[in-house]
Formats: C-alpha cells, structure tokens, sequence
C-alpha cells in the first residue's frame, strides 16, 4: 500500500513539474485570407511575467553635462553597424556623433539652404544600401553624409520635400510618406516607395484621414523591419499591416483591446495648448477632444530578431507600456520601456531620456532575456 501511495506521488509531482514548465499557451489564432495571414490575437499576452530587463551601459548628457556632451533638443538618433551614436540636436542644427563608448568623435551640419546645409531636419537614419546617413531635411528634401561626416547628395524631388518620414532600404529604394491635400475635408496619407533610380515609384497604401478637428485622431506610423518589409499602422483599430519588399500585403497583425479613456486631467491640458496655438477663431471652436484614444500611439519601434514592439496609451509615470509581438506576430508580453525609446540595435536599447528640468541625455542599455 505504501509502494502505490509512493509511486501515486511520484508521478504526481513529476506532473507537476512537467506543467510548471510547460510553455505558456497562445490563444490566438492564424488564418489565411487569400495570400494574407491574419493573426488574431487576445487581449492578454503569453507571458504574464516579466521577461525583460534592462541594465544601463552609458549614459551620454544630462544636467552636469558641457559641450559636446549637452544637448538642447534631441529629436532623433541613429546607430550604425559599429555602435557609432548620431543624435539630430534639433536646436544646435547639428548632428553629434559618439563612439560605442559614449566618447564624442565629431559633430557636424549647420544652418542653411545650400548643399550639406541643414534646414529644419526632423529625423536621421541609417541608409543601409551605402552605409551613410540620411537626414529628412526639411523643404530641401533627404540628405545623404557619410559616417564622417561629409557630405554626399541629396533628394529633391516634391515627394521627398514633403514626406513626413521616409527611409531607405537596403536595395536603395526610398519608402515615404505624404499627406495629400484636397480642402479640410478630405485629406490623405499616401505611402510610396521609389526604385533606387527614383524615376519609378510604387503607391502602397493611401489612408482616408478623419476630422481635421479631432485633435486626437488617429495617425499613420510606419517603419522598416530587417528584411525590408513595411510594417505599418493607423490605429484606427488595433492593426498594424507588413508589406513585402515587392509591395504585397503579406501579414494583418490584430488585437483585442479595451479603448483607453481620455482622463479630465489630461482633457484640461489639451484645452490649455489649444488656446495657446493662434487658430482662427472658425477653426478653434470646431476642435474636439473624443472620450477614448485611438487603439495605440503612433510610436512602435522593430528589434534586429524582427519582434515588434508598440506603445500604449497607457503609462507608467512618463514611461510607455509596450505591447511585444514576435516575428509571426503573435502578442507575447506586456511591460514598460523608457520614455522616448528609440531603437534596439545588436541587443541593446538606445532612449532619449529627459530629466525633471528639462535636460536630456542620451542611454544605452543591454537587453536581457527570460524566455524560457
């Protein structure tokens, strides 16, 4: 009687285990429509746990910070295949470039409307076609500098003027985004992309955009993955679409979600900046603020592995909840990343990070893993 009561415990607790360290379950689903797979998922992840840490390796700026290393406004970074930093200081018109270690090496750019000049750049990326970097330039289009800093060329046809992002692919072929213009009512978000020789282009997608008095509508995100697909959203509802490099819708990636609220606090200090942007009198008091957000900010942002992660309306403090999805597109985790996080580069995460008064430093961390 003993034996069996042993070997009845015996197996009960190697059941046990084997659960314990089973794989979390995905409850989703995978159709096909046509060529499309549709991933259908949940509203909760796979993982429940936390499954991510970040360690902090260098930080760059920061309230004790002198030139080179202090920053007025940094609107964009870039990292390059030897871990070289380039940070867009939006203020100083220049860009600043740091070694792996967080050591200045050089800064170069200035104010001006000739070549290498730069007028109002907005973002900066790397073009992996020529290994250089690409700066969206203001009116006068996408300008090219080698890591050194010299410049390269420029692109000025209309469409490159008036993007409101754009990169390059790894073929040379420019991908864009335009907002064309008909009157207040009818406005569209029309995403291109250029053969290398920029005499060819393709249209990929062209969204209807909503009231131009909803101060809170939902806008086009869009970026590059590693294998040159597209990987774009307009969070309309929770679906983010991944285009081929042959301009095909392969992949719809869903999610069940709950809408986020606007909150009284929040509605206040949207009402206050409203009353500090000098609209005509016709305009502003048709601006409205609608009861929910759309289904996620127009911020995600794609590691080297292809996973995808996309901000939430939903907050830790000033820090982003992250929606992670895996290469498949499947909802795997749920956890919170730095303000302002920017890209994931060799297994390391680049944020710009501002203090309580307003200085700004630039981070790197190392990403740690707990997938088992």
């Amino acid at each position: 009687m003993k034996r069996i009561l042993s070997i009845h415990l015996s197996m009960l607790l190697a059941a046990a285990v084997a659960f314990a360290n089973q794989e979390p379950k995905w409850k989703g689903t995978i159709i096909k429509e046509g060529d499309v797979t549709v991933v259908k998922n949940p509203k909760e992840p796979i993982y429940k746990s936390e499954i991510l840490s970040l360690k902090e390796e260098i930080a760059i700026g920061g309230a004790e910070a002198k030139e080179p290393y202090s920053f007025a406004v940094i609107r964009s970074l870039a990292v390059d295949d030897a871990g070289n930093i380039y940070a867009l200081d939006e203020k100083d018109i220049r860009i600043k470039v740091f070694d792996k270690n967080g050591k200045h090496t050089r800064s170069f750019g200035q104010k001006g409307q000739g070549p290498g000049d730069l007028d109002n750049p907005s973002r900066i990326t790397i073009d992996p076609s020529r290994n250089a970097l690409m700066v969206r330039n203001g009116f006068l289009g996408i300008a090219f500098f080698w890591y050194d800093g010299k410049y390269q060329k420029s692109i000025t046809i209309d469409d490159a003027k008036q993007s409101k992002n754009a990169e390059m692919d790894s073929h040379g072929c420019l991908v864009l985004n335009i907002l064309r213009i008909q009157d207040m009512e009818h406005r569209w978000d029309v995403l291109k992309k250029y053969n290398p020789d920029l005499k060819t282009s393709s249209e990929i997608k062209s969204i209807w955009i909503g009231s131009p008095y909803d101060v809170l509508a939902p806008m086009v995100y869009w970026t590059l993955d590693p294998k040159d697909n597209i990987v774009f959203g307009y969070p309309k509802e929770y679906e983010i679409q991944v285009f081929g490099p042959q301009n095909k819708l392969l992949r719809k990636i869903l999610k069940d979600h709950v809408p986020f609220e606007v909150s009284p606090e929040e509605k206040v200090r949207i009402s206050k900046r409203l009353k500090e942007v000098p609209l005509p009198p016709e305009l502003a008091s048709k601006m409205t603020i609608p009861k929910y957000y759309s289904a996620y900010p127009p911020n995600f942002i794609i590691d080297d592995l292809g996973r995808l992660f996309v901000a939430n309306w939903e907050k830790k403090g000033k820090d982003y909840i992250y929606d992670l999805f895996d290469p498949e597109g499947r909802y795997m985790a749920r956890f919170v990343l730095p303000y302002k996080s920017i890209l994931f580069k060799m297994g390391k995460l680049y944020t710009s990070e501002e203090d309580e008064d307003g200085y700004q430093t630039i981070k790197r961390y190392a990403v740690n893993w707990n997938l088992k």
